[in-house]
């Protein structure tokens, strides 16, 4: 059976470096807003790490159009204000603006309060969460994929990305601060355990979702629970990205002590876990004939 090949090739990366640029973005901003010089030592690495994450994506997405440099004149290449890819190209560019100006504040005004950066603090955080749900709100407006056309799409992909942007930035916090506030990250576990878990829920009802909805999408579930893409779900996504970052978690809200090369594990494992769960996404919608689309 020939399948849809619109969403193949690297496109699950951009959307894995999409959401994890915006959820670093939108809690490198907090942090900013709550105490600028308190956490200096992680706001300007994080700023220019979200910064990085957004360029390698929005290279990506340009190389995936075909025609880069044209692209890259957005007022001519993406007017269409109904297009999502439109919406999307736009938003991309505002977060990089604002990631932009906010690595340059951090870097030269590292403890400074002001209104201006109270303000950029704001419109990082909406336009970073704005990234985050996008990625998923592009897949869910593509109608032609059965497998993608519920809100629990974007719902998923916005706390993945919010659980990578949080379990990327707790590590630079747990190597950049000193030792004896980073050793103590009560407030981080259990912002952890409360997105992983919202996260598993999600989880949980995108499957009940696909296996009920219809005869259509039934297949789908079929490859994540025990079909041919059943290994790296439950793997990946579910232990790497689900399982392993809420024990840890749960385990240093309980003794109150995070070693560095645990807290740096479970990042490396939520990271795994959001870029694998990008690419199954696809895969099952690359499962549905051409004829549908």
């Amino acid at each position: 059976m020939e399948v849809q090949t619109a969403w193949h090739g690297l496109l699950p990366l951009y959307l894995f470096l999409g959401g994890l640029g915006g959820g670093t973005l939108v809690l490198t901003a907090w942090l900013d807003l709550l105490a600028p010089k308190r956490y200096r030592r992680t706001v300007r690495p994080c700023a220019w790490s979200a910064l990085l994450f957004l360029i390698f994506g929005a290279i990506i997405l340009l190389v995936d159009v075909g025609t880069p440099f044209r692209a890259l004149l957005l007022w001519d290449s993406f007017s269409n204000p109904a297009s999502w890819l439109t919406i999307g190209a736009w938003t991309l560019a505002a977060a990089l603006c604002s990631s932009l100006a906010l690595s340059l504040v951090a870097s030269c005004c590292a403890s400074r309060r002001s209104i201006l950066r109270s303000i950029l603090g704001v419109t990082c955080v909406i336009v970073g969460a704005t990234t985050c749900i996008y990625t998923g709100v592009l897949l869910m407006a593509s109608s032609a994929i059965v497998s993608w056309s519920t809100a629990l799409v974007p719902a998923l992909f916005a706390l993945s990305s919010f659980n990578s942007g949080t379990a990327f930035v707790s590590c630079i916090y747990r190597l950049r601060e000193k030792a004896k506030r980073a050793r103590r990250m009560t407030v981080w576990n259990g912002f952890a355990v409360l997105l992983t878990t919202a996260e598993s829920v999600v989880v949980g009802l995108y499957l009940g979702w696909l296996a009920a909805s219809s005869p259509t999408t039934l297949p789908a579930a079929q490859l994540l629970i025990d079909g041919s893409l059943s290994l790296p779900f439950w793997l990946f996504v579910v232990g790497s990205g689900l399982v392993i970052p809420w024990a840890i978690a749960l385990i240093g809200l309980l003794r109150h002590k995070d070693p560095k090369w645990l807290v740096v594990f479970s990042g490396i494992c939520a990271l795994t876990g959001a870029c694998a769960l990008r690419f199954l996404v696809l895969a099952i919608g690359l499962r549905f004939p051409v004829g549908l689309i």
